[in-house]
């Protein structure tokens, strides 16, 4: 069966948090439809100003589940096929078609209205009979009055409004041509879909109770971060009988993947590689590769001093395990504020949290345009460990896929690193999303916590570059850490704006303090600046003089440097005189 999805198409499985953020999505459509979701769902990733996932359950793409700032909450946005299969499901547990209508938001309308919304046309306020209660942007379930669903849209006004409403659009439609479901017809897709369910539960059952497939697992596995832990209960089995299915297809990636490895060593004469690890899914993935593949390799693990305290656990566990494996006996030794760990296997640069705030106070909070932060916490101490290490390192293994971003897929198999001189590799580079977690179910991989947790992604906890539906996340998982950084954000704007605290708060929110220039579909009317201190002033006095205010609150030697490097642009028009 062909699912048409988003592209590129990078699907990955739903896990424990994943499946709550559905259900509670779907339930504020109607309430009673989060038990749909009993069986394997897979998220796509696409874009929008925030994060947005397409759902996919049973070979079709029920609608979206998206981040809307302005709620600070998930909504889902039902597809036509969505519509039909979750409306369908209510109609067939109340066994009623209009109880079901009921618990939908949505409006009725008559029958020639209703023929040409099932063409793809928008509902007009001349043809609605009734409604329900609805918002600008809500989206609603239409139906006729002859008892077919017929569509599902966005709503253009409040249903407040409809009364007054002579002539134009009330709803705008997303449906597909043709779109005309009787009570009957719903049914029918619902017992397609339980049938398939119903074979696919016995195929399981068979399966785990002769349990006759048997997985290598990985030297490195780890009961307390078992990947099957990330699944809702029950639904790990399903994932079991879906690695059994696909490991065939396994087995080749592996292969291709040491094949690259052994080549690339071989080609270059490297006798020693070394492995980044970050914690994520992807360098999990590419570490095992590097082991399987028998080479000589040396893991590096960067404690930004910002990573997520899970993150921190659980990478450091993988480098103990590794340490345990090899017999490695680590070595301590700091260098100015960093602490490096050095052992034969694993390099491990400890940054001091210091390090973040220090920069935030002179340069002012990153941002996704600015991001000063991976040079001070992540680049320059992986250089610290590249010269620590000497020449002994001349191929890094990554785990980089273009699927991640266009700059990725651009980037190739192989990149030069600018900061360290090493050629960067990246073994699982053709991998999507789902390889990587069918691998690391298949050999049993320690996995991040985080991912169960809600985050597709892993990082540092502060940084800018995160979605909004990141830090909704970090507010749950760690509400420590994410009143802390609020407190940053809300402090420094409102140092700029002491009288507009209302605004401020919405700035948060909204995310706009994460660019220095925000871009056009993410500024909202009110607009702030960023909290980003103001150190310099230039002010043009004539044509003849520039006059450079600056904060005497900040460090003199930091400034004067900040001065220089203006003026090395004037030196040649200007005459220079300091004036108290």
């Amino acid at each position: 069966m062909k699912v048409n999805i988003t592209p590129p198409g990078d699907v990955r499985p739903g896990f424990n948090y994943d499946y709550r953020v559905v259900k509670e999505a779907v339930n504020k459509l109607a309430f009673g439809l989060a038990d749909f979701f009993s069986h394997p769902i897979l998220l796509n990733h696409v874009g929008y100003i925030d994060r947005m996932d397409e759902v996919i359950s049973d070979g079709y793409v029920l609608g979206s589940v998206r981040f809307v700032p302005e709620d600070w909450d998930f909504e889902f946005v039902p597809s036509s096929e969505g519509a039909q299969i979750l409306f369908a499901y209510l109609a067939w547990r109340l066994n009623d078609f209009w109880k079901a209508v009921k618990r939908f938001r949505h409006v009725i309308v008559d029958k020639v209205a209703g023929e040409k919304i099932a063409e793809g046309y928008n509902v007009l306020a001349p043809g609605i009979i009734s409604y329900s209660k609805f918002r600008v942007g809500d989206y609603v379930l239409i139906f006729s009055e002859s008892g077919y669903l017929v569509g599902v849209g966005r709503a253009l006004v409040n249903s407040d409004a409809v009364p007054d409403l002579k002539r134009g659009a009330v709803i705008k439609g997303k449906s597909k041509f043709g779109l005309q479901m009787d009570f009957e017809c719903l049914i029918g897709i619902l017992e397609r879909i339980f049938a398939a369910r119903s074979v696919l539960d016995e195929k399981v059952a068979q399966f785990i109770n002769s349990m006759s497939f048997t997985n290598e697992s990985s030297q490195l596995s780890d009961s307390n971060y078992d990947p099957f832990k990330l699944f809702p209960k029950g639904i790990e089995n399903y994932w079991l009988y879906i690695v059994y299915c696909n490991q065939n297809r396994l087995k080749v990636l592996e292969k291709e993947a040491i094949g690259f490895i052994r080549g690339i060593v071989k080609r270059h004469e490297s006798e020693f590689v070394g492995v980044s690890f970050s914690g994520g899914k992807d360098s999990i993935a590419t570490l095992e590769l590097v082991i399987r593949s028998n080479v000589d390799f040396i893991v590096l693990f960067i404690d930004t001093g910002i990573e997520m305290p899970q993150t921190t656990e659980y990478a450091l566990s993988v480098i103990n395990k590794i340490r345990k494996i090899y017999n490695d006996a680590p070595v301590e030794s700091m260098y100015n504020d960093t602490k490096v760990i050095l052992s034969d296997h694993a390099a491990v640069a400890i940054v001091p949290e210091s390090r973040f705030w220090d920069g935030v106070k002179k340069l002012g909070y990153p941002g996704m345009d600015w991001r000063w932060c991976c040079k001070s916490n992540k680049l320059a101490p992986a250089r610290l460990l590249s010269n620590i290490l000497g020449n002994k390192i001349t191929i890094n293994f990554e785990g980089i896929r273009k699927y991640e971003s266009f700059q990725r897929a651009a980037e190739g198999r192989y990149s030069r690193n600018i900061w360290t001189g090493h050629l960067n590799a990246y073994p699982i580079y053709n991998w999507n999303a789902l390889e990587v977690w069918l691998y690391i179910l298949w050999r049993r991989l320690p996995t991040n916590p985080l991912y169960g947790l809600g985050l597709y992604r892993v990082g540092c906890w502060p940084c800018p570059s995160s979605h909004l539906a990141d830090l909704y996340f970090l507010s749950r998982i760690n509400p420590e850490l994410f009143e802390r950084l609020k407190r940053v954000i809300i402090e420094a704007l409102s140092k700029e704006h002491p009288s507009d605290s209302d605004t401020i708060e919405e700035i948060f929110r909204h995310g706009v303090w994460r660019w220095r220039k925000v871009p056009k579909k993410i500024a909202q009317k009110k607009t702030l600046r960023r909290p980003t201190r103001k150190i310099l002033t230039l002010k043009k006095i004539n044509d003849n003089a520039i006059l450079i205010e600056t904060n005497l609150d900040e460090d003199p030697e930091y400034v004067i440097n900040l001065i220089n490097q203006i003026l090395k642009k004037y030196r040649e028009k200007f005459e220079i005189k300091t004036v108290e």
